[in-house]
């Protein structure tokens, strides 16, 4: 298992004018491997997400862990030196303002699901320009070293076993007239 990291374009007018106000903290973002390029061109877009546990908004997470799980492996390229299969995971900078992004344990009133309280590692930014990626994160997936043919045919090969063990005792006295 290995992580590769890449840097990404820098921020645009509005995030470095809001960080500086506000400051910024990093977070993480798991995503399916086919929505890096998207991301990387178009940024983080809250009304493409299909999530909304929490409300509306792009989901990230200050554990890595968290942004693991939502992160599901993809087939590579052809020919790629990271393998056939892959996870990623961005890295971002969210600016920390009440305005555009929600954070964990904050309680949601005057919205429809009022009980609910967003766990203390997430973060719902509801401004797609309070969060910049920074980084990409790949980790790929291992191969699986080739099963031997008793694991993929093991139960067959009993039979066959137990098949020729069956025949030799059931016919043990014709044999050995057949060998002297």
């Amino acid at each position: 298992k290995q992580w590769y990291q890449r840097r990404v374009r820098g921020a645009n007018d509005n995030f470095t004018r809001l960080s500086q106000v506000h400051g910024t903290r990093a977070a993480f973002h798991g995503t399916h491997t086919e929505n890096v390029y998207s991301i990387l061109k178009n940024g983080l877009v809250g009304h493409l997400n299909r999530r909304s546990l929490f409300g509306a908004g792009i989901y990230l997470s200050s554990d890595l862990s968290v942004a693991c799980s939502f992160s599901q492996a993809g087939k590579s390229w052809p020919g790629s030196r990271l393998g056939r299969n892959m996870r990623c995971v961005l890295v971002c900078r969210v600016v920390e303002s009440e305005d555009g992004v929600r954070m964990g344990k904050e309680k949601l009133s005057g919205i429809s699901f009022d009980t609910a309280s967003l766990p203390h590692n997430y973060f719902v930014v509801r401004n797609n320009d309070h969060v910049l990626v920074t980084h990409v994160l790949i980790y790929t997936v291992p191969r699986r070293p080739p099963r031997s043919v008793l694991q993929t045919h093991g139960v067959l090969a009993f039979y066959v076993l137990l098949l020729l063990v069956v025949c030799i005792c059931s016919n043990y006295k014709k044999l050995v007239k057949m060998f002297r």
